[in-house]
């Protein structure tokens, strides 16, 4: 029968590398069409994925939020502001 690899036997140095970080590498937050430009010229993407993307880009800025996420932040505070009322009696 194989004797089982504890964690001290198990050479962990193959795992830990580190590639270097280059000023290029990164980008301004959020997303924007020179963004996804950007990121399509630097992955080498057909100009049909490129266009996909920014096409995408554009229905997602025109959707609206919804409005249900708000309500249930409102309605998680309330009532874990009763709750902390309740537990401090």
């Amino acid at each position: 029968m194989k004797q089982k690899a504890q964690v001290a036997d198990i050479d962990r140095s193959l795992y830990d590398f580190r590639y270097d970080e280059d000023a290029a590498d990164f980008l301004s937050s959020g997303i924007t069409p020179e963004i996804i430009r950007e990121i399509s010229e630097e992955k080498g993407d057909p100009d049909w994925m490129r266009d996909f993307r920014l096409r995408s880009l554009e229905i997602f800025s025109r959707t609206k939020m919804p409005v249900w996420g708000r309500l249930l932040t409102v309605w998680i505070c309330t009532i874990s502001s009763h709750i902390s009322v309740r537990n401090r009696a």
